[in-house]
């Protein structure tokens, strides 16, 4: 395994440098591979020694043929998940979501993965072909619904939403609660800052805010340590959660992105923009926070990459940081993080996106206990304040 250790990747700018040339090749809006289950190797290699098997009982080549048919057993297990990516690279891509997409969902849902039994193999049956259908129904429905949401006024290029003659008069709207609803022009790619103190509703408005975003198909960056925002993933329309592979099998109800390398992070980040995604992040599926937060780095790198590398086709999305002065606060020496590298890479990430985000699409949603404890460079800017309950006071005293 040639990989590069975690924490090394993108240390430099000159390593950073060479991986973004790199994602100027045609595969650009691709995932990059990870390393083939063994689900995938195993039938690469038994699929090839079971044809060379028949050839040999045909042509009665004898015990050469066994040896013959071993050995390319061996070298289709080993080469044929790669020679499969990069066939399947060279073709055209699908109207609605990625082919990959949809088999990982049929492999999630425990609905659809009931194996093909012998007779409908040697029939050409697909038991499954309906569910596939319906999947692919569901996915152009949604396809339509984002185009419609454009052409009613979200326009592309811009980094917050404008309408054109909008009905009602006041456009698309965020429902926070029955009687609170906000346009969504004024939140949608603004800088949103939300305190609170603890067990008063803060975490619930930041998933509130992200599923009213998400339903009007934003892109959304979601990390998350506590679990709070997983649940996020069965009503978003567009939601994938991505974590170390050793927690995939955690999520068998929705799709899952395996990021066990920066690189493939970065690659996610990349995507959340080209394909539309509105990824949650399980920081806790990593054997240490830093790992985790390696990841977070990387992907938000990769969005600021699609931004830069399409300026007329920027969209908008929002990166969301919950219990910010655990990871970035006033006195850094403070932080959760003990890898100072690390903190400053993360520390730069959001001041990035506080201070260029604007004009590429980006937009933070800071969320926090205290004002005072939050770092302000990632503060400053910041254009909508919810500001919820800031002492323990007793409420008779304000009465």
């Amino acid at each position: 395994d040639e990989r590069p250790d975690e924490h090394d990747a993108f240390e430099d700018e000159e390593e950073q440098e060479e991986y973004q040339d790199e994602q100027e090749q045609p595969d650009a809006g691709k995932l990059l591979p990870t390393r083939a289950p063994f689900s995938q190797v195993f039938g690469f290699g038994a699929g090839t020694f079971l044809a060379a098997g028949m050839l040999d009982m045909l042509a009665h080549l004898g015990p050469t043929g066994l040896v013959i048919g071993g050995i390319a057993a061996y070298v289709a297990s080993r080469h044929g998940p790669d020679l499969y990516e990069q066939v399947r690279t060279m073709l055209p891509p699908a109207a609605h979501l990625p082919a990959e997409e949809a088999s990982r969902y049929r492999a999630a849902n425990r609905e659809v993965r009931e194996r093909r039994s012998l007779l409908d193999r040697a029939w050409g049956r697909f038991p499954d072909e309906e569910d596939e259908d319906e999947w692919q129904d569901e996915n152009e429905g949604r396809s339509s619904v984002l185009t419609q949401n454009r052409s009613a006024g979200i326009e592309r290029g811009a980094p917050a939403l404008s309408f054109a003659a909008p009905t009602p008069p006041l456009g698309p709207m965020v429902a926070l609660s029955p009687s609170v609803q906000v346009p969504l022009h004024d939140l949608a790619g603004k800088a949103i800052f939300i305190c609170g103190i603890r067990r008063y509703g803060k975490t619930t408005l930041g998933a509130l805010l992200a599923e009213q975003l998400g339903q009007h198909y934003l892109p959304l960056f979601i990390p998350c340590l506590e679990g709070d925002y997983l649940s996020l993933a069965q009503v978003l329309p567009r939601a994938l959660v991505a974590g170390h592979s050793s927690a995939a099998s955690s999520y068998r109800t929705c799709f899952f992105v395996e990021l066990d390398h920066p690189k493939t992070a970065y690659r996610l980040g990349y995507d959340i923009f080209e394909m539309g995604y509105q990824v949650i992040l399980d920081l806790a599926s990593y054997a240490s926070l830093e790992t985790g937060v390696l990841m977070q780095v990387n992907i938000i790198r990769g969005m600021f990459h699609w931004a830069n590398t399409h300026p007329e086709q920027r969209v908008t999305g929002h990166v969301i940081l919950d219990e910010a002065q655990r990871y970035l606060p006033q006195s850094l020496s403070d932080s959760v993080l003990q890898d100072r590298n690390l903190l400053s890479a993360l520390l730069k990430c959001y001041m990035d996106i506080i201070a260029i985000g604007g004009k590429r699409g980006l937009a933070p949603v800071i969320l926090t206990q205290r004002m005072a404890q939050v770092n302000k460079k990632i503060m400053a800017q910041s254009e909508v304040f919810f500001l919820l309950r800031q002492t323990n006071l007793p409420t008779h005293l304000f009465t």
